[in-house]
């Protein structure tokens, strides 16, 4: 044995004055980032450490207050709460526990949280001192906004997705004549819907909050992708964002324009082009305008009396979103137009963005040497 293993069987020796109990709740106090106080409830004075004025964003730094400087930086629609609870406290001698907004000078915005007691009263009963804690809960508050925002929409695109399907089904079902020609029906529109879904993405808005969103232009080139040999002209910026629930709609209504534009117009072998360019004169929402050309006159969606599968699945697309839709058809030409409603836009001020008007004669890109 040696003196080291002796110094580890030793006692360490203890303080001959232990901390304070006010020094372990300063140091629990700065662990937690809170801000301490004690009110005088009959002189309406608030006595603080140095965290809680940083904390409401009031100007100057003090030790005292009246608390009437504490209750403007808090929002007048939180106040009618915390005063119930504080009177509430008084009267049955529970703890108060509330959270409110600031309107911190220099950082918007913030939520803050209260936790006090009342600790003195007079010999009548009368409530004299309330002791307390405040601590910023901004980061949570929003963390628990985002999954409630998250929640919501979850449940509000996956209805959606119900609601599309149960059409397509309805519509499959009453037009195909045969159950492979519903199956295939049906297993294209699933693969735009899950091609839109894929290139969602999320975006603030203008006004901070975030959405998914879908890139009209890119929502056009991923649906014309397996055209791509037919050189489609997608003349849309970048940048226009919509709603990602409008945004699996139109996708089903893009793929299948494109499927009967395979078939006999603007990308099928005797098509001669296919255009997607932006209205310029349209002063609300977005007009799209989808032309095919082809040597030969492009039939109409609609063959049969009363509509065909196409027609009635372009209608219902356009109604779930609040669309109008127009068709206009001549020998070797179909144009379709389409105006979108303000209200599946992100950011309503890119319409501004749009490109000049497109010229009436167009056709396959040829490269030249």
């Amino acid at each position: 044995m040696n003196a080291n293993d002796l110094s580890r069987d030793l006692p360490i020796p203890l303080p001959e004055e232990p901390c304070s109990d006010a020094d372990r709740a300063q140091i629990a106090l700065a662990a937690g980032k809170m801000a301490s106080f004690e009110w005088d409830i009959p002189s309406g004075t608030v006595h603080c450490c140095e965290r809680l004025p940083h904390l409401f964003g009031l100007r100057t730094v003090r030790r005292n207050y009246p608390i009437d400087e504490f209750f403007a930086a808090i929002h007048p629609d939180d106040i009618p709460a915390i005063d119930a609870a504080v009177q509430r406290s008084i009267a049955e001698g529970c703890d108060y526990v509330m959270e409110w907004r600031v309107d911190h000078v220099t950082r918007g915005t913030r939520w803050i949280a209260g936790h006090g007691r009342i600790v003195e009263r007079d010999a009548d009963g009368r409530a004299r001192r309330m002791l307390g804690v405040n601590w910023d809960i901004t980061e949570r508050r929003e963390q628990e906004e985002a999954l409630t925002r998250m929640a919501h929409e979850m449940d509000h695109r996956v209805g959606n997705c119900f609601a599309m399907m149960a059409g397509l089904v309805g519509i499959a079902a009453r037009r195909a004549e045969t159950p492979g020609q519903m199956s295939d029906m049906l297993r294209q529109q699933m693969v735009a819907l899950r091609d839109a879904h894929d290139i969602s993405k999320r975006l603030p808005d203008r006004f901070g909050e975030e959405r998914n969103c879908i890139d009209l232009a890119r929502l056009l080139s991923v649906v014309l992708r397996p055209w791509h040999s037919h050189a489609p002209d997608i003349d849309i910026p970048p940048g226009i964002e919509i709603r990602a629930e409008a945004g699996t709609n139109l996708a089903v209504m893009f793929y299948e324009l494109a499927t009967n534009a395979a078939k006999h117009g603007g990308l099928s072998d005797t098509g001669t082009g296919l255009k997607v360019t932006l209205d310029p004169s349209s002063d609300d929402g977005l007009t799209l305008v989808w032309q095919e050309r082809s040597s030969c006159a492009v039939p109409r969606l609609h063959g049969a009396k009363g509509g065909g599968y196409g027609t009635l699945l372009l209608a219902q697309v356009a109604r779930s979103i609040g669309a109008e839709m127009r068709r206009e058809e001549a020998v070797g030409s179909m144009k379709l137009t389409l105006h979108l409603p303000a209200s599946i836009l992100v950011d309503v001020d890119a319409a501004s963005r749009r490109p000049a008007a497109a010229p009436e004669a167009y056709g396959r890109q040829v490269a030249t040497n």
